[in-house]
């Protein structure tokens, strides 16, 4: 097997053999990707996420529910049509007559009128697909694309999970982290986010959600279209509108999460200082939009304070970071980092601000001081 190509679940899943290795439906497909998988432990991690998805897009469905369902299906088809006064063959043969006959041709057309359904429907019906949840690492980003056509890339450190009977009942998903959706158009069936914060309704459009469950901030940066945001019921304090809140095209929604001590109270007026409209920040050197540079690649910050620097700084690199100076915390900086690594993004930091670091041999935690 050439697997020169398999770089990505993208690659996998175009892969000679590998639908029928994931449905088991060919023994000698599933024995050649056993005995890749045994020469190849380090694609184990890929090939079951590719595995997920690839059941995940084919509506949950194994080669064993299959034939579960072929065989209780003619068992009950079996029990509604055999008439055993047709089909009885008499101890000495007798001429058939037409009443009979009759019987019997409409006895075999209800038969196969029935088995052309039964293919038909597990052929062409849409299939109520299961929760599906995908996790990227720290450092890690990944792209998925729904039954629907929407994509999702998915930053470092988050969550998504797919809601059950997503495309046929609804399109609910549910994010914990970053990430940057082009939503498929379909007036029908509206595509909702759900946050730790907020939920986003949509219809087809382009826009960036950044959710962490760490974070104070939820923001929601709308490229194209529109959208319209809602905060959760169980959030006391976001001041939103309860009719939502419509984003056009290059603004942003900022939400802070309040704490439980500084719910909402009658006559009070939060709405000013717990979400923020703005425009999207763009960098006229590069020609890009900050809110989604981490999709090119690129880290940037922009006056922002160092907490929150060490925060992303985290997820990227996959460290620890702790601060020993509380001070530094509120130091700010505009920066735009393109592929540096841990050293040099820290190294550019001092640059314009006084501070140290250390590393630590136990845990990779970086110190700074």
């Amino acid at each position: 097997m050439d697997t020169s190509g398999f770089n990505s679940i993208e690659d996998l899943l175009a892969a000679p053999g590998f639908p029928q290795y994931c449905m088991g439906t060919d023994p000698a497909a599933v024995a050649r990707w056993e005995q890749w998988l045994q020469d190849h432990p380090e694609q184990k991690a890929m090939v079951e996420k590719a595995r997920e998805l690839y059941l995940f897009l084919n509506g949950g469905h194994t080669r064993a529910q299959f034939e579960q369902d072929r065989d209780r299906f003619l068992r009950r088809l079996h029990q509604h049509t055999t008439e055993p006064q047709v089909f009885k063959v008499p101890g000495k043969p007798a001429p058939v007559g037409r009443r009979a006959l009759r019987r019997s041709m409409i006895a075999l057309g209800v038969v196969m009128a029935a088995v052309a359904v039964f293919i038909w429907y597990y052929q062409s019906a849409p299939a109520a697909a299961p929760e599906m949840t995908f996790r990227t690492k720290a450092g890690e980003q990944q792209q998925y694309t729904l039954p629907d056509g929407s994509t999702i890339l998915l930053n470092s450190s988050s969550t998504v999970t797919i809601a059950a009977g997503f495309n046929k009942r609804h399109r609910d998903i549910y994010l914990s982290g970053e990430g940057f959706f082009k939503v498929a158009p379909n007036a029908q069936q509206a595509f909702i986010v759900h946050t730790h914060t907020v939920f986003i309704r949509v219809l087809g459009t382009v826009f960036n959600v950044k959710a962490y469950p760490d974070d104070t901030l939820t923001a929601t940066s709308l490229i194209q279209g529109a959208i319209k945001v809602y905060a959760n019921k169980d959030l006391a304090g976001v001041g939103l509108p309860k009719e939502g809140l419509l984003l056009a095209a290059n603004q942003k929604l900022q939400v802070l999460k309040v704490p439980a001590a500084k719910t909402i109270t009658p006559g009070s007026s939060p709405a000013a200082v717990n979400y923020q409209v703005s425009p999207l920040t763009n960098d006229a050197t590069l020609n890009t939009v900050v809110e989604t540079d981490w999709t090119r690649g690129r880290l940037s910050f922009n006056d922002m304070p160092f907490d929150r620097i060490a925060r992303e700084l985290e997820r990227w690199y996959g460290v620890k970071i702790r601060f020993e100076n509380g001070q530094l915390k509120q130091a700010r900086f505009v920066a735009t980092f393109d592929r540096e690594n841990i050293d040099q993004v820290l190294r550019a930091l001092q640059a314009t601000t006084s501070f140290n670091y250390r590393k630590t041999d136990m845990d990779s935690t970086i110190i700074l001081y």
